[in-house]
């Protein structure tokens, strides 16, 4: 069973005031399951780049794709 992450309103003000964000604050900021966003960074057209052993997903350009989606109807 995925793990539930308490979050509190600060804890969104830092998400939305960031630049990018790792997969657990991608999974809180786009409510998508942790497992959907680790098959996502490992897609072509998923706004996101690794820095080491940690992903990091653009917050402005993943607002832009899921637009895309939203517009194409895409399943993911």
């Amino acid at each position: 069973m995925p793990r539930k992450t308490h979050i509190t309103s600060e804890k969104l003000a830092i998400i939305n005031m960031k630049t990018t964000l790792s997969i657990n604050e991608t999974v809180i900021y786009t409510d998508l399951g942790e497992d959907k966003v680790r098959q996502l960074v490992h897609t072509k057209d998923f706004p996101c780049f690794k820095n080491g052993n940690k992903w990091c997903i653009n917050r402005e350009m993943l607002n832009e794709w899921l637009k895309k989606i939203s517009v194409e109807h895409r399943q993911i």
